[in-house]
Order: C-alpha cells, then structure tokens, then sequence
C-alpha cells in the first residue's frame, strides 16, 4: 500500500494502478475485505482504493460501509452523530437522498469533533470507518468524472464532499498528494452550480488543498466575491458560514485562517491603492 501511494505521489499512475490491482487479487484469495480480521488493516486497503479512485475518477475496487456499527459505538458512548441544529441549510433537502445522507452524516461527525475533541468520541480507526463508509457510498452515487460532467447542485456537493474527505483523509497534505491540478479543475467543475455560501464553502476547500500557483490567485479573487455577496468580513463570518458545511476545526481551521488572512490583505492592498488614488 505504502508503494502505491509512492507511485501516486511521484505522478507514475500506471504503476499504481498495477500495484492497485495486485493488492485486489491478495485481498481476494484471503477471501475478501470482509474475511480481513484487523480493522486498522481493512481501513488503510480501503483509504489506499478510495484515494487511488479519486485520483483516477472511475469506480473503485472495494465497499466497505460499517455506519451502523459506529452509531452503536457512539451511542454506548453517550454521543450521536446529529449536526447543529442551530445550522440550517435550505439546499439539503433538495439534495438525492444518497448526497443528503452523507452530507448530514459528515456535518454530525464536524459537530462531533468541533465540540467534543477532548473527550476522543472515536478512535483513529473508528474516524477512519466513518470516513470510508461515506467515501464509498458517494462514489456508488456517482464517480468523481461523472459528478465533474453532470453540472447540477447534486454534483456541486458531491465534488464539495469528495474534496473535504480528501483533505481529511490526508490530514490537510493534500495540496502535494493530489494529482496535479485535480482539486482546482473539481472546483471549477462544482462552481458552475454554486453560488452564495456554498461557493464559499467550496471555495475555501479548494483554497487550503491547492499549492500556490495561479489557480490559487483565482480562487483568491472568486473568494473575495464571494465573501462580499454573502456579507463575510471577518473570520468569526468565515467560521459561521463554514459551519454550515463539513469543516472540522482540528484539521481545517489553521490553514483556512491563513486563506482568509490572504484574502483581506488583498482587500486591503486594493482599498489602499484606491485611496493612494484619490
């Protein structure tokens, strides 16, 4: 699995796909995921296949979705996966139930974590379980090319969420994981239904998961408009507009701050340049 990943990384995609394959025939002699004791080792199979897919947009080569179990976990816990109720958002109940189930299935594992990261809710591999069991039901939606060439609302989350658990997954190295300039063409795919907070929302994703370049510099300038449609000033609107979505704390909010930083500074630099005018 490490040797796929390091295929991956270093853009030899055909390797990685031999490699993929060879993993899929040993996981079936032993006769199949589901025959795999060790959760650790079932996940990691898992995350290798799914991040391979979302690189390679088609289908992937296993499903895995232990939801129910986890619930169950939680629930012995004292905890639930519900989202804020305080958050409301009128697009999800346009959404197909698929998407809306695993959007509200990853705002409850946001609320989770946001408020209760100090009392470890989850273990490592049970995140993991949550994740993958999503991941897996959204590309049986639709895959990665298929949402890209669909230009609707459903596919505008669908990229979105695809976008945030590939950020999650690799804990916000994705910016030099990702296949080269994949974030930023899923973006402009989702935005061409988006709008308003959502375009926000998508825009932010995209602006913390992209190396600088230029598709950072139009970003940077969507998300100035954005921010300004919408009303977002400061961070705390960044943050109160972002909670609506999945967004978790932990893994995002460094980076988004110093996106956000980003965008006032250009705000300012131009308001200066507009007064130096006068």
């Amino acid at each position: 699995m490490a040797l796929i990943n390091h295929e991956q990384v270093a853009g030899h995609y055909a390797d990685a796909e031999a490699h993929v394959k060879g993993m899929k025939k040993i996981v079936d002699l032993r006769g199949g995921l589901d025959k795999i004791a060790d959760d650790a080792v079932a996940t990691k199979i898992c995350r290798t296949d799914i991040l391979f897919t979302l690189q390679q947009g088609g289908q992937p080569l296993f499903h895995r979705n232990r939801m129910a179990e986890m619930r169950a976990i939680l629930l012995s816990r004292g905890f639930t996966l519900k989202s804020n109720p305080d958050v409301k958002n009128p697009q999800i109940p346009q959404l197909n139930k698929t998407l809306k189930e695993a959007f509200l299935d990853l705002l409850g594992v946001c609320n989770l974590f946001n408020k209760h990261i100090d009392k470890k809710p989850l273990d490592v591999i049970e995140f993991q379980e949550i994740l993958v069991s999503v991941c897996y039901r959204l590309m049986g939606f639709r895959t990665l090319n298929e949402a890209r060439q669909i230009h609707d609302i459903d596919s505008a989350y669908h990229i979105g969420l695809l976008v945030f658990l590939m950020s999650t997954f690799w804990n916000n190295h994705q910016s030099r994981l990702a296949k080269p300039g994949l974030i930023a063409a899923c973006i402009r795919d989702a935005l061409y239904m988006a709008d308003g907070e959502l375009a926000f929302w998508l825009l932010m994703l995209g602006g913390i998961s992209i190396p600088k370049g230029d598709d950072q510099e139009w970003m940077l300038t969507r998300l100035r408009e954005e921010a300004s449609r919408i009303g977002v000033v400061t961070w705390k609107d960044a943050r109160d507009c972002l909670a609506r979505f999945p967004w978790m704390t932990v893994i995002h909010d460094e980076s988004g701050q110093r996106l956000w930083d980003k965008v006032r500074s250009v705000d300012m630099e131009l308001s200066n340049g507009v007064m130096t005018g006068l």
